[in-house]
């Protein structure tokens, strides 16, 4: 007997408790870098939802959520609803291999206390820095949840990704 998606997908939601998002993932063959993840459900205590999980940010069906992105190169994401100020995380719980299809497998990522930050920064010029130099700023960490005594201040270089936290004085 063949099972659909959904019908593993449901079967996964009865177990959830928190919210959680069941991803399809479909490689080349098993153990293959080549992977593709374009089907997933999201689950909250209202119902499941159909999301797109492959990486990257990206609107959803899923009411109240303003925020949802998938790093799958690090196994997790992020999302965000509109009455939340701060973003919860998801981490891979299981993979569970199927003889569906060569190299199939249902991925289970369930919530987890964020170990990563993500802080848009409209970068200002503190000080004139000589020219080709970058210019620095030094600005709080934002809160990640209700609960973080953490407001390390970042060094933030404009222009590139690098974030690198400053010791307290």
């Amino acid at each position: 007997m063949r099972l659909e998606f959904l019908t593993i997908v449901a079967a996964l939601a009865a177990t959830c408790a928190a919210d959680s998002l069941a991803v399809w993932e479909t490689c080349l063959s098993f153990g293959s870098q080549t992977c593709t993840r374009n089907q997933g459900a999201f689950f909250t205590s209202n119902g499941g939802y159909s999301v797109d999980p492959s990486s990257g940010c990206r609107g959803t069906s899923v009411p109240g959520m303003v925020e949802f992105c998938m790093d799958w190169a690090n196994n997790r994401g992020h999302f965000r609803f509109s009455h939340q100020s701060f973003k919860r995380c998801l981490g891979v719980q299981s993979r569970l291999q199927t003889n569906m299809c060569n190299g199939c497998s249902l991925i289970t990522l369930t919530e987890i206390p964020c170990s990563w930050r993500q802080m848009p920064i409209e970068p200002e010029a503190t000080e004139s820095a000589p020219p080709g130099l970058p210019t620095t700023t030094l600005v709080p960490l934002p809160r990640v949840s209700s609960d973080s005594e953490d407001n390390t201040p970042l060094t933030v270089i404009p222009g590139n990704a690098t974030f690198v936290a400053a010791p307290r004085n």
